[in-house]
C-alpha cells in the first residue's frame, strides 16, 4: 500500500490516508513503527521472495533497520 498523506493527529494517533482509499485511518502511536534511512540494494544482483515464490518484476529493493530487526 502506498501512503498519500500522513500526519500526527491529536489524542496520541497518526492520521494516515492511503492512495487506494478515500478514507483516513487512525493508528495509535504505539502501533506505528517509523522506518527511515533506507539502504538500497541492486535489484540486478538480488532475488526477492514473497511467500516462498520468487518475484521477477522487481525494480527497487530497500531495507530498513529497526533495533535488531531488518525490514
Amino acid at each position: 500500500m502506498q501512503i498519500e498523506q500522513f500526519q500526527m493527529g491529536g489524542n496520541g494517533v497518526y492520521d494516515v490516508k492511503f492512495k487506494s482509499s478515500p478514507r483516513t485511518y487512525h493508528y495509535r502511536y504505539n502501533d506505528v513503527v517509523w522506518l527511515k534511512d533506507a539502504v538500497w540494494h541492486d535489484h540486478l544482483h538480488c532475488k526477492v521472495y514473497i511467500a516462498g515464490r520468487e518475484q521477477h518484476n522487481v525494480e527497487d529493493i530497500r531495507s530498513f533497520q529497526h533495533g535488531e530487526q531488518t525490514h
